[in-house]
């Protein structure tokens, strides 16, 4: 099957809309990486199956788009898309992650330490109430045997 220039234009628009995608993708992986703490095999596994999903999306995109020829202008638009994306808003996904997660962690401080303080008192209080519930049990019980 002979392809058009008018088939090219569209594969090549559809190639840039993939490396959209692509970098959602990449993001997706790297939210996972930033919550597991940029540890070595967080990072080594989220490389790996990014390259791996993208390296799928991006081959047979190319193959079905271009009836089983894969054309090179296909793949670079693709990764022209992906590395705007990634120089522009990649950037500031970056310093958003970084407040997200600084908020975040000032909330979950908070609520722990909420939380230590209110089971601290709790705790005080079921102590009292446990030893007053013993000491009138204990009355009746040790009553019981004087009679």
């Amino acid at each position: 099957m002979e392809v058009t220039i008018e088939m090219e234009y569209h594969c090549l628009l559809w190639s840039f809309v993939l490396g959209a995608f692509v970098y959602g993708e990449y993001e997706v992986f790297r939210l996972i990486r930033r919550i597991f703490s940029n540890s070595f095999i967080s990072n080594f596994i989220c490389d790996i199956l990014f390259m791996t999903a993208a390296g799928f999306s991006v081959f047979t995109f190319a193959l079905g788009f271009s009836s089983g020829v894969v054309r090179w202008y296909t793949i670079f638009a693709c990764a022209f898309s992906f590395a705007v994306l990634r120089l522009t808003i990649g950037q500031l996904t970056g310093k958003l992650y970084g407040f997200i997660f600084t908020a975040a962690a000032k909330i979950s401080a908070a609520v722990k330490k909420f939380f230590q303080k209110f089971l601290k008192t709790l705790l005080k209080n079921i102590n009292k109430m446990l030893y007053n519930i013993v000491k009138v049990y204990r009355k009746i019980f040790l009553s019981k045997g004087k009679r």
